[in-house]
């Protein structure tokens, strides 16, 4: 494709809504990771998430953060690495077409070292959008040339 045709391309209704929705949460993250209390930061793992991986207490609050913000934005549904499922936010509809999956503190274990952590999402377009529905899991299982946007926000003195 060449450059004249991104130019002229135009933006999905309701995609900046969701894109400075999670911008709004990774700041909300990056200042709980900067100047979070030392046992958020350095907690005891609570519990393992779906891959097996320790749970700190960071790593669900920054899950909270990020599906706190999502409930404001065009998104039907989220999924978390932190959750065993994803969650419905509000019905599958022209108005909330968009569908977000997400690690909301990649590297959670590397903070006692001082290693880079982050926010990792994907925006999906869920498919065949028609009479209002609930999400399914198959709205998130598309090919990646079907994402409409995706981010990292690495967190350290600057965000």
């Amino acid at each position: 494709m060449q450059l004249s045709t991104y130019l002229t391309l135009k933006a999905e209704p309701g995609l900046t809504t969701v894109l400075l929705a999670l911008a709004r949460a990774c700041s909300q993250i990056s200042n709980r990771v900067r100047g979070g209390k030392t046992e958020e930061i350095h907690g005891e793992p609570l519990t393992r998430n779906i891959q097996g991986e320790a749970q700190k207490n960071l790593d669900i609050v920054a899950n909270d953060i990020v599906l706190g913000v999502l409930r404001h934005a065009p998104v039907a549904a989220a999924a978390s690495e932190e959750l065993d499922d994803f969650v419905p936010l509000r019905a599958l509809s022209p108005a909330a077409p968009y569908v977000v999956l997400f690690d909301p503190l990649d590297g959670s274990s590397n903070i006692e070292v001082n290693v880079s952590i982050g926010t990792i999402f994907s925006i999906l377009r869920a498919p065949a959008i028609g009479a209002p529905r609930t999400a399914a899991l198959e709205d998130f299982l598309q090919p990646g040339r079907n994402q409409v946007a995706a981010g990292y926000a690495i967190y350290g003195p600057r965000t």
